[in-house]
């Protein structure tokens, strides 16, 4: 059988516009976080620096994007829309010198999706407690005119006793001028009639 080779790819060398001198590298290349999210810039946009520049620039794009990385995984829940947005844009001038963004800008995005979220719902909660507390002094006022009507409720009873005793004291009194009366009509009776 006739076994056709494909020739294999030629392994990609990156040719960065400048020569990697400095100590600097290697102390970036042990650096954790640019371990944890490996980076191959090409640095292209440098070719239009001096030459003497270019790789001081390319430490300083490297320690930056170390440095953004950083400020990402520390980022606090209250951190102004404008840090943030000004990270992103960071990021986004880093990725012309070939730094792969995606997963530091995804994560950005995320974190401002979770804020939004958090500010809509922070928001909801103020316009509950406002209510709450609306509705919580409605109720304290129901409470002080329940007292109230509960103390205008004593005070009546307390007369309706009263009124109850004088009409009780009235009542016997009554008995006892009714019984006067009978008593007068009688003896007015017995009198009229009584012989001379």
């Amino acid at each position: 059988p006739n076994v056709v080779e494909t020739p294999k790819a030629k392994a990609t060398i990156m040719v960065l516009p400048f020569v990697k001198k400095s100590p600097c590298w290697q102390v970036l290349e042990s650096v954790e976080i640019l371990k944890a999210v490996p980076q191959h810039p090409h640095f292209s946009p440098l070719l239009k620096c001096k030459e003497a520049l270019r790789e001081g620039e390319a430490i300083r794009a490297m320690i930056n994007f170390a440095k953004l990385l950083g400020i990402v995984g520390d980022l606090q829940v209250d951190a102004s829309l404008n840090d943030i947005n000004s990270i992103n844009e960071f990021f986004r001038m880093l990725e012309k010198y070939g730094f792969d963004v995606r997963a530091p800008r995804a994560k950005i995005e995320k974190l401002l999706s979770i804020k939004e979220s958090r500010t809509w719902a922070l928001e909801e909660l103020q316009v509950a407690e406002r209510v709450m507390a609306e509705k919580d002094n409605k109720r304290r006022k129901l409470e002080d005119q329940i007292v109230e009507l509960q103390r205008q409720e004593a005070l009546l009873k307390e007369e309706k006793v009263r009124e109850d005793k004088e009409i009780a004291r009235i009542q016997s009194e009554a008995v006892v001028l009714d019984q006067k009366v009978q008593n007068a009509v009688q003896e007015f009776l017995l009198t009229a009639t009584a012989p001379w």
